[in-house]
């Protein structure tokens, strides 16, 4: 019983305080009305559970930053996620003592882990009195009403029921990602044209900005690289897959993601992997690039755009256990020609035009390309697999490669 009396005395004595202050620290203008602080980066959302829309075996997701909160930060942050889910233009925060760093801090792990409430483009202000820096209210600005959410959350869930359809309750969390990632880059176009205009007007926190969000990417099928990265979060979580979203230093403004499969840390970057364009002299629609996969940390620092900022602390990545070309036998440790030859056969049987294959290092990759292109053995290796299996030998060929991941494409034409 004393300590109970002692807590609502603490109590009483905060609250007192804080009426002082409310009435005692002016602004420069004089009032007494908290400072309001506009945040106008671009955030990312979603705590609103839909999963029993899509499968009853989704599960709670583990969240990525959130873990990197205190209890009481926890709080805030599942407040500001019921907050903007019901539409509401200002939360209260003023019990909680949290100073404007912390809240930029609960703000900055909000846009890692949310990638759902597309009516909230992660426009907030907030309130606070500049003598004690705590935050008292937290307001929010929505580019959708409710009718409209609600309508257009009906669109999302109907295609993302539509990529869903084929996961079963038996594939792994790989499986599933390698689903998923296909699937978006099958439905996605990277609009160029789209972002090239939007860009090249001043908007304001109340327009849409549909490229970077889930619906652009799902339902208008549509995208730069915020929504590629947000569809692809958008589904994993709904199977308690833990997906972080990732934002690139601000000169390279790229985004991808962070992937949990089986207690394993990897980079995924779905718009990287998507070869289509709105533009059709940067299109080539029925190219997938998987280097980019399950990126490791020492992948991931070999390609431009993709230096990570400061936001969240990020695990080191080194595992390639979901190495896409080594899993499906594309990875060549040494200029294995024999191996090569299977992967023409493979292809013709299977009436494939392109052989997309991995390198281990430079050199195996100087190697091949010397020997299948300089020196044009490539068709020696063609011609031997048509006439000892009686295919049709294709007309011609192209050929393309990536340094930095050593990949070689050879796509065979017929006509």
């Amino acid at each position: 019983m004393k300590n109970f009396g002692v807590s609502i005395i603490v109590f009483v004595f905060s609250m007192f305080i804080l009426s002082l202050l409310e009435n005692a620290f002016p602004c420069d203008d004089g009032s007494t009305d908290p400072t309001i602080t506009a945040l106008s980066e671009t955030a990312t959302t979603s705590i609103v559970d839909t999963t029993e829309d899509i499968s009853d075996d989704c599960q709670q997701v583990r969240l990525y930053a959130y873990e990197f909160l205190s209890d009481k930060e926890q709080q805030v942050y599942r407040e500001i996620c019921e907050a903007i889910e019901n539409h509401e233009t200002e939360l209260d925060v003023m019990k909680y003592f949290i100073t404007t760093d912390t809240m930029d801090k609960i703000r900055n792990y909000y846009s890692v882990d949310q990638v759902g409430y597309f009516w909230n483009k992660g426009t907030w202000g907030y309130k606070y009195y500049k003598a004690t820096d705590f935050v008292s209210k937290v307001n929010f600005t929505y580019c959708y009403s409710e009718s409209e959410a609600a309508y257009m959350q009906r669109q999302i869930d109907a295609v993302v029921g539509e990529i869903c359809a084929d996961i079963t309750p038996y594939m792994s969390e790989y499986e599933i990602l390698l689903h998923v990632y296909e699937s978006l880059i099958d439905l996605i176009d990277y609009d160029t044209f789209g972002i090239e205009l939007y860009d090249s007007v001043e908007h304001t926190d109340d327009e849409p900005d549909d490229l970077r969000s889930i619906y652009g990417a799902f339902v208008n099928r549509k995208a730069v690289c915020t929504g590629y990265s947000k569809a692809t979060q958008y589904i994993l979580q709904k199977y308690g897959i833990e997906c972080a979203y990732i934002s690139s230093i601000e000169s390279e403004d790229h985004a991808w993601n962070l992937v949990n499969i089986d207690d394993e840390y990897y980079y995924v970057d779905t718009t990287w992997g998507d070869s289509s364009n709105t533009d059709p002299e940067k299109s080539y629609p029925d190219r997938i690039n998987y280097s980019f996969l399950c990126m490791t940390t020492a992948e991931l620092a070999c390609v431009d755009s993709h230096t990570p900022d400061d936001t969240v602390e990020l695990p080191f990545c080194n595992s390639e256990k979901y190495n896409y070309y080594k899993n499906k036998g594309l990875y060549f440790y040494y200029a294995d020609y024999d191996k090569f030859s299977g992967l023409i056969y493979d292809a013709f049987s299977e009436n494939e035009e392109t052989i997309v294959f991995r390198c281990d290092n430079a050199q195996v990759l100087n190697t091949m390309k010397t020997n299948l292109i300089d020196d044009n053995y490539l068709w020696e290796y063609v011609n031997n697999i048509c006439e000892q299996y009686s295919l049709t030998e294709p007309k011609r060929a192209t050929y393309y490669t990536n340094d930095d991941f050593y990949l070689m494409s050879i796509t065979f034409i017929y006509e």
